[in-house]
């Protein structure tokens, strides 16, 4: 690497590359936003870890971990990142609760009863093994907590690796993640010591979500206008347990996949009596023509043509263990191939919804899969390289206020005079807060002679880099 200073410019050159670093001071617009936060982090170099960790997040830095990211920041100290996020005092649970209430109190930003809950699973492949702890520790288990060979739904394959259940709010204009908890698997699980293996640990998925539900329904936690809908994927919409506690307990709607090996009953015209059959037999009630055109808005703004129809009421559906009778609509990206595998099976408790309806609300899952994309791509979700779950949910978290504040300055335009054009997608809003952290480091911050020198002296004991002044 080559340092050249001269009166008009300092570049920085790498592979050909230009490099970008974090400076001590964010722009003012970040720092209106993340100030907000002061008060969760009594000690001022917890409040800077902070500020770093989430302009680390922000950074085009392709891997998004302690040691990476410290590495970015002027004057930055791995050991002080790593205390942040690993044994500093600050709880995660409030930060998310004070990212909650600033989401619900802004007009621009705060959730809807037109919305919806989406419920789902992510997961991440184990990269390496882990060591296990030597003898004495607290922990004696090996790798990182949660990690099990198990079913990871975005990846589509049995692999090691750890599982998160999360609940996301979305509507036609906005979208973000709101909770999230680790999965236990059993193998996982005999891993802890056995005063470790407490309740909150033993749940399964259902339960899990069925706990955050609850968590989104209370007032003293997300407070103003919220929706009593929710939409999820096969996994919890095949579970009667799971359906019967939304339209039960909570008196919600929803939407919900169902696999097709599922048992009902229903009348088959021609035959007596209503026998158990499976959600791929209720198929054969249907032939192409019964079937109508359903125009679907995409999360990116494009449409998506599908095709769907109804099971009539006529046909006496009951889905086998469900105390209620939902509707049942399948639903096709091609009426004259009703592949069971490739078939959207539909359960909906709300009678007034029009078939079109349910058929958009669950494409909105898709909006739950771009923010996880967005999260993992750009802001480094899965790139924590810790171990233990309080340490994983802080990372998390982080990247989740993250999310939410470019979210935000996207939908309140607080950006606008920054850009030629105005941002419209997440993604667009990220490039440009990255423009302006560039901007305000190279003309801002590093164009006042001390902060100069500061720089210049920290790159070279950090990089080992040689000077040489034109």
């Amino acid at each position: 690497m080559h340092v050249v200073l001269s009166w008009v410019s300092l570049r920085i050159v790498r592979r050909g590359r230009f490099m970008d670093f974090i400076s001590p001071e964010l722009p003012k617009e970040l720092e209106e936003y993340l100030k907000r936060y002061d008060e969760l982090f009594p000690r001022r170099e917890a409040r800077e870890c902070f500020r770093h960790y989430v302009s680390g997040l922000i950074s085009e830095t392709k891997r998004k971990n302690i040691w990476q990211i410290m590495r970015k920041v002027v004057d930055g100290s791995y050991q002080r990142g790593h205390h942040f996020l690993c044994e500093s005092t600050w709880d995660a649970e409030q930060v998310n609760l004070r990212r909650m209430e600033l989401w619900q109190s802004d007009p621009a930003t705060r959730m809807n009863e037109a919305g919806w809950y989406v419920q789902d699973d992510t997961g991440q492949e184990r990269r390496k093994r882990g060591k296990e702890k030597p003898e004495g520790a607290n922990r004696l288990r090996g790798g990182t907590d949660g990690v099990a060979r198990q079913y990871i739904g975005n990846v589509g394959k049995v692999s090691e690796g750890v599982v998160w259940v999360n609940t996301h709010y979305v509507d036609a204009g906005k979208k973000t993640l709101l909770t999230t908890d680790m999965y236990w698997p059993k193998a996982s699980m005999e891993r802890l010591p056995e005063d470790e293996r407490t309740p909150k640990r033993r749940r399964d998925k259902i339960e899990i979500a069925i706990d955050q539900m609850r968590w989104v329904s209370r007032d003293d936690v997300i407070p103003g206008p919220k929706p009593r809908r929710a939409i999820v994927d096969a996994w919890f919409g095949s579970s009667p347990r799971y359906l019967n506690f939304v339209n039960d307990d909570l008196g919600w709607k929803y939407v919900a996949a169902s696999r097709s090996n599922r048992r009902v009953f229903f009348n088959v015209p021609g035959t007596r009596g209503r026998p158990e059959r499976s959600v791929r037999e209720v198929m054969t009630l249907f032939k192409a023509g019964d079937f109508v055109k359903v125009p679907v808005k995409l999360s990116d703004g494009s449409e998506k043509m599908k095709w769907a129809a109804e099971v009539p009421k006529s046909a006496g559906l009951k889905v086998k263990k469900l105390r209620h009778r939902p509707r049942m609509i399948i639903v096709l990206d091609d009426p004259n191939r009703m592949d069971p595998e490739e078939t959207d099976i539909l359960l909906c408790n709300d009678e007034e919804m029009s078939l079109s309806e349910v058929v958009q609300a669950y494409s909105m899952r898709n909006f739950a899969e771009v923010l996880y994309r967005e999260e993992k791509d750009d802001l480094g979700l899965d790139e924590s390289q810790v171990q233990y779950e309080d340490r994983l949910l802080r990372h998390w978290t982080l990247a989740m206020v993250t999310q939410s504040m470019i979210e935000t300055f996207r939908l309140k335009g607080e950006l606008n005079e920054h850009a030629e054009t105005e941002p419209k997608t997440f993604g667009q809003t990220l490039r440009l807060v990255q423009d302006i952290f560039r901007v305000e480091f190279w003309l801002g911050w590093l164009s006042k002679e001390p902060n100069l020198k500061r720089f210049v002296q920290w790159l070279c004991s950090s990089r080992g880099i040689r000077v040489s002044f034109g």
